[in-house]
């Protein structure tokens, strides 16, 4: 027994957690074991290898070959030289160093550097080690952040009810619930758990209030139990001093326990205050690293108010990294932080100016709209707003100088309106048009007057239509918000952007279809002239619905079926049969000719003549042509020339006509006809008397056949 014993302390139970086959070979040893380890296993030796060159027998030269640093000899030099290099290191660098090789584990568990542990726990604050626990033992378990169960890294925190670091998954795995110690252990009585420690955290997230003392660890209770099974039977057989030693056990295992619950709360605190000791040196390390950033870029010439605005310590490249700033990582983390700190620099000089850019730019507005006053209205609407300018760089200079600026400084800005306004739209259709497909825009002369291709303004979620040719496409100009980079961190509102709607272009292409044309080919002018009138199938009832035009119908779709509902259309001549009658084309033209399209009195004509019905100014027809009369003197006006449709205006035409299906019922009682809500008058009013007769009634329907058992007969649809 003695020598089982024996056996038993100075083999430890080795871990294959280390392993990386024969040429990373490592053996993992238990913590609780690591002091006792006497006698270990060799690395195995490697094999030489064979020297090709060497195939007549003869000796080949041998190559000079540099020295690999390693620390073989650390542990040969002389004692106290070896223990002030040890004593420099913290308590996990012992704690992996002993873990190198047999060598350094000999030298670190020797009796004689135990002061080399307490003084590296002492520099941390660190508790003394408990009852039961060695300075290496304690020393791993404060640092290593190694689950001491399965390995797993990083595994911050202790269970200090247990004094064990282990991970979330092995508590789950190896934690026993009290309620059921006696289904895991039937041999083991009861009282042993009295005596093995406890924790409140079974690492599960649980929302049941926890219980004090309620999970313990697989191996504890394994251990604990086969020493009370050894001294209760040696108690049982009544050896001598063997029920004093099981008391004395008994008391020492309570004392045990008691301690796990006491000290607790006090290592708690000390490894809270660990963290905010690793959370200060974190932060001191972040700022040495920030500054030596710092330093050198106000060696290139900026200022420390442009740094601090750019980057802090949780920037990428300062959040991470040493404290030390070599010449590699300056090279690599320059040129990203140097453009933050030109943004800033940017930024920051335009924001000190921006009183006088926005008092010249409304100098220039000025100006701006006085030229547009000499043109058309017609014209006026190619011309976007005057912060498009903010793209053409001599009048930028302008618009930034620091010099004090008059309107005769803007004046040959002025002269060149026509010529940045048309420099301006070229680009713009230049843009869209390679948006377009190429195979399609070369087999036309104007892909804008195609009536496939739907455009839509960036700023979409405001404008309920989409834009059809290129009028449409230049009057929707609107403003965005700091939506043009002048230069690197200062942007300036300028007008948005247009892009194909893909969605509403494949609509088009289908309605096209419908009128009979070749979506290739037609142009908006030949869908004006088709007049077509569609329904849309995902908003049909069986009573009512509404006929689109084909920009109607694209309004429609623009604003009511979002990206992931594709709408379906449908011709009069196709599915409409099914629910109307002959009547119903007469009834089609009839509506037509009560709705024209567009409509009479919309408010989206303008006067050519003047500015009196421009923008969101715009009037119904009858009101412009009276407008025409009495001021213009004009009493037979041209339509586009003298008078025109507000494009602006255009997405507000409704766009549709409506058209009601009431479907008609006859009373079986009297034979009258009445639409739904008559029918539902007429069967209040007959009330009483559908009481009287309704025993007759339900024997007359009883009566006949099954298809004409209802009360209510469809006669027809009106």
């Amino acid at each position: 027994m003695a020598s089982s014993s024996s056996s038993s302390t100075t083999q430890p139970k080795a871990s294959t957690l280390g392993q990386k086959g024969q040429s990373g070979w490592m053996v993992y040893y238990d913590i609780d074991d690591i002091e006792t380890l006497t006698e270990t296993e060799q690395r195995p030796k490697k094999k030489r290898k064979a020297n090709p060159s060497t195939t007549d027998g003869s000796t080949a030269a041998a190559k000079p070959t540099r020295r690999r640093r390693d620390l073989s000899l650390l542990p040969t030099m002389p004692i106290d030289i070896l223990f002030e290099i040890l004593g420099q290191l913290n308590p996990k660098d012992l704690v992996n160093l002993s873990r190198i090789n047999k060598l350094f584990r000999e030298t670190l568990l020797a009796r004689n550097t135990r002061t080399v542990w307490k003084t590296a726990r002492e520099r941390f604050n660190a508790p003394k080690p408990p009852r039961g626990f060695t300075e290496v033992r304690w020393a791993a378990l404060l640092f290593d952040t190694a689950c001491q169960s399965c390995g797993t890294a990083c595994v911050h925190n202790v269970d200090w009810n247990l004094r064990k670091r282990v991970c979330k998954k092995c508590k789950q795995e190896h934690l026993i619930e009290a309620s059921s110690f006696k289904d895991k252990f039937p041999n083991y009585h009861r009282d042993v758990l009295g005596y093995v420690p406890s924790t409140d955290d079974n690492g599960k997230r649980s929302r049941r209030r926890r219980v004090a003392g309620n999970f313990y660890w697989e191996g504890d209770i394994r251990k604990i139990g086969s020493e009370w099974e050894r001294y209760q039977r040696a108690a049982s057989e009544e050896k001598p001093g063997a029920q004093q030693t099981f008391d004395a056990w008994k008391k020492y295992r309570k004392d045990i326990v008691a301690s796990h619950t006491k000290t607790a709360g006090r290592y708690e605190r000390w490894q809270d205050s660990q963290i905010d000791r690793k959370q200060a040196e974190f932060v001191e390390s972040r700022e040495k690293r920030l500054n030596a950033f710092k330093t050198r870029f106000m060696e290139l010439g900026y200022t420390e108010e442009d740094i601090d605005l750019a980057i802090d310590i949780t920037s990428e490249g300062i959040y991470t990294g040493t404290s030390n700033v070599t010449t590699a990582i300056w090279n690599k983390y320059r040129p990203q932080f140097e453009l933050e700190i030109q943004k800033a620099r940017n930024l920051r000089r335009a924001r000190e100016v921006q009183g006088a850019i926005a008092k010249k730019l409304e100098m220039l507005r000025g100006l701006y709209e006085t030229h547009l006053s000499t043109l058309r209205p017609s014209a006026t609407y190619f011309y976007p707003p005057v912060e498009f300018l903010w793209s053409f760089p001599d009048v930028a200079n302008i618009l930034e100088s620091d010099k004090p600026i008059a309107a005769k400084d803007f004046q040959h800005v002025v002269d060149r309106l026509d010529e940045y306004v048309a420099c301006y739209n070229d680009a713009k259709r230049k843009l869209l048009l390679d948006t377009l497909p190429s195979d399609e825009v070369s087999q036309v002369a104007d892909p804008f007057s195609l009536a496939r291709y739907v455009f839509q303004q960036d700023d979409g979620a405001s404008l309920r239509s989409g834009l059809l040719g290129w009028p449409a496409i230049a009057a929707h100009s609107s403003l965005g918000s700091l939506n043009y980079e002048l230069r690197a961190g200062v942007s300036v509102n300028a007008p948005l952007g247009v892009f194909l709607n893909q969605r509403l272009s494949a609509i088009s292409a289908q309605l096209i279809t419908l009128a009979g044309l070749d979506p290739m080919t037609a142009t908006i002018d030949d869908m004006e002239a088709q007049d077509i009138c569609v329904r849309c199938e995902g908003c049909k009832n069986s009573d009512k619905y509404d006929i689109y035009t084909w920009r109607g119908a694209l309004n429609h779709a623009f604003e009511f079926h979002n990206p992931h509902r594709y709408s379906r259309f449908s011709t009069h001549d196709g599915d409409i049969d099914q629910l109307f009658t002959h009547e119903v084309p007469e009834r089609v033209e009839s509506i037509k000719a009560a709705v024209p399209s567009p409509p009479a009195e919309a408010k989206v004509w303008s006067c050519n003549h003047c500015h009196g019905f421009q923008r969101d100014n715009a009037e119904g027809k009858s009101l412009v042509l009276e407008h025409l009369a009495s001021v213009h003197s004009m009493l037979n006006p041209t339509a586009h020339e003298d008078y025109f449709i507000n494009e602006l205006r255009r997405p507000y035409l409704k766009g549709f006509r409506s058209a009601t299906i009431v479907q008609r019922v006859q009373c079986s009682i009297c034979d009258s006809v009445f639409d739904r809500d008559a029918a539902n008058s007429h069967l209040m009013g007959m009330e009483e008397y559908a009481r009287f007769e309704v025993d007759q009634r339900r024997s007359a329907r009883s009566r006949r056949p099954k298809e004409q058992a209802s009360s209510w007969t469809k006669n027809s649809r009106l």
